[in-house]
Formats: C-alpha cells, sequence, structure tokens
C-alpha cells in the first residue's frame, strides 16, 4: 500500500508495516477466495440486489459525477449502474493508473467503447478521454465508488495493496462507496493512518452510512 524512500508520506517503521501488511496479506487472500467461490447464479442474486440499493440511494440520485472502476469477474459487477447512470444523463469517469508513481487520474468517458485493456489488462479510459478535474466537484453532487477485497463496518477496506485510491481519496470531494457481497465485510479492519474509509456500504443486506468518515 506504500512505497519506501525518503519523504513518502506512505512510509511506516519497517516492523510496524511489516506486522500489518502479512496480516492484510492472509485477509486478502481468503477473501478473494470466497468471493470467487461464490456460485454464478448466487453472485448475480447478489448483485442485482445491491445494484436497486445503491441505485436507490440518495447520493447516486443527487450526484452528477459518478466515478466507477472496471469490476472483475469475481467483483460486484458495475455494468448495470454504468448503464442505467448514462440513462440518467450523468457523467462517468473511470481510473487511468500511472503504475510508476502508484496514481491515479480519472477521465470521463462517453460509453464502454472509450476503455481499452490497461494496466493488468483491465480496462482503462484511452488517453485520449477527457480529464476529470477536481477542483469545482460539489461535495454533495458527485460520488466515487470504491474497489475493496474485504470491508469492515466502520467503512476501511483491503484493497490490491498497491495503495492507488489511498492517494487519490484524499483530493476527492464527494461520496466515497463501497459495494460489497456481506460475506465480505467484517466488524473491524486492520487500518494504518493513511488508508481512506468509505462512508457508505451497500451489500444485499442494505445500506450502511459510516458516520465516523
Amino acid at each position: 500500500m506504500r512505497r519506501n524512500g525518503s519523504g513518502n508520506p506512505f512510509s511506516l517503521p519497517d516492523a510496524v508495516a511489516t506486522g500489518l501488511s502479512a496480516e492484510k496479506a492472509v485477509l486478502r487472500h481468503r477473501f478473494r477466495n470466497l468471493r470467487s467461490s461464490l456460485p454464478e447464479p448466487r453472485r448475480e442474486q447478489l448483485n442485482s440486489r445491491i445494484c436497486d440499493l445503491f441505485l436507490g440511494t440518495e447520493e447516486y440520485r443527487n450526484a452528477d459525477v459518478l466515478l466507477l472502476y472496471a469490476s472483475l469477474p469475481e467483483e460486484v459487477d458495475l455494468s448495470r449502474i454504468e448503464r442505467q447512470a448514462r440513462k440518467d444523463g450523468k457523467q462517468i469517469a473511470f481510473p487511468l493508473c500511472n503504475p510508476e508513481a502508484s496514481t491515479l487520474s480519472f477521465r470521463l468517458t462517453e460509453s464502454a467503447s472509450d476503455l481499452i485493456p490497461g494496466f493488468f489488462g483491465i480496462p482503462e479510459p484511452r488517453p485520449d478521454t477527457r480529464a476529470l478535474p477536481l477542483q469545482g466537484i460539489p461535495s454533495d453532487r458527485s460520488v466515487c465508488v470504491v474497489p475493496g477485497i474485504v470491508f469492515d463496518r466502520k467503512g476501511f477496506r483491503i484493497g490490491f495493496g498497491k495503495g492507488y485510491y489511498d492517494r487519490f481519496l484524499p483530493s476527492f470531494p464527494g461520496t466515497r462507496v463501497g459495494l460489497a457481497f456481506d460475506c465480505c465485510v467484517v466488524p473491524s479492519l486492520p487500518a494504518e493512518p493513511f488508508d481512506q474509509a468509505v462512508s457508505l456500504l451497500v451489500t444485499e443486506k442494505g445500506v450502511l452510512t459510516v458516520h465516523e468518515c
């Protein structure tokens, strides 16, 4: 989740980083396997319920700008949300990775054809798509759907361990939302000072507002 080096805001003492990183790695492996083990019919049922709940939230209805990501096969499928958001006239942006710096920028897209295979083969916006300017985005009119392998009920998450969203989210003024299968939500996760939490968590069992964020 961080790069070592002088002046790096993500650096921690080696002993602390090693212990927490190892604990996160175990949880990452366990919950990726758990997600992947869901039978396809069950996964589709859960996807439908989660999407229904998210599309019914006040945060979605009020949003003019929606930041999504190209979901992996074992993740909650965001394609239905993308289609509905386009019908609703919302601006939709997807992340473009800079692997060398482990940073994200978001680009506005008009359709799925604006996405091409990118980092690790995950679809990303074409380089000629328009950058989303974060300055001036109203905090109550923008939503970023944040990926995660496992979430806790305080809004913290474990992702793939590169820290992309932990670096991006401090500059994002809007609502941060996590979409997850309920089997991938736990009471508490190990968290480091730079870990960024979501403020809304949606599972097939309901919508949890995280007031601590």
